[in-house]
């Protein structure tokens, strides 16, 4: 793992350096020798994304996410290219299924619950914010869009739930 590592670390130097070349080769050769590890996923596919590969890049990026959801750099890029290529419904899937495996991540219940939003998808933009209160406890933010959309899908429905007690019943 130590050589991994090493290797890991002198493309993203390269890359750094703007040795984009090396840095594809060296981060190729990470992942064919250790291809559970997230990072180099990530990078390789920001360097195909960058230099105008993007749907290679989006897919290495997305691999990164599958393997390693509750890294920040990871999952905040993948959050990023989604959201600004508005690729809601595929993000969709892969949000659920990460956050199915790693309930423990806050991170990605936010990226989930900000996907379904933007899908309009507002019943289950709720369940996952009462999910979220479950597991991750109260957030002032979060009571707030829970009420936001509450209302909506109160209006949705054409039912008054202004004297309901519960946000997420």
């Amino acid at each position: 793992l130590k050589r991994h590592h090493k290797q890991y670390s002198l493309a993203v130097l390269n890359m750094k350096k703007g040795n984009l070349s090396l840095s594809a080769k060296l981060l190729e050769s990470v992942i064919n020798d250790a291809p559970s590890w997230g990072e180099p996923y990530r990078d390789l596919g920001l360097i195909q994304y960058s230099a105008g590969n993007r749907e290679n890049g989006l897919l290495n990026i997305e691999k990164g996410f599958i393997l390693s959801p509750c890294t920040p750099r990871i999952s905040d890029l993948y959050h990023l290219l989604i959201s600004s290529n508005r690729l809601y419904e595929r993000a969709e899937i892969i949000f659920t299924d990460a956050l199915r495996l790693n309930k423990h991540c806050n991170k990605v219940a936010n990226f989930l619950i900000n996907i379904l939003i933007k899908e309009n998808k507002y019943q289950d933009a709720l369940s996952e914010i009462c999910s979220y209160f479950v597991n991750f406890g109260f957030d002032d933010n979060y009571i707030d869009n829970a009420i936001s959309i509450r209302n909506i899908v109160g209006e949705l429905n054409n039912t008054d739930y202004e004297n309901s007690i519960s946000l997420c019943m």
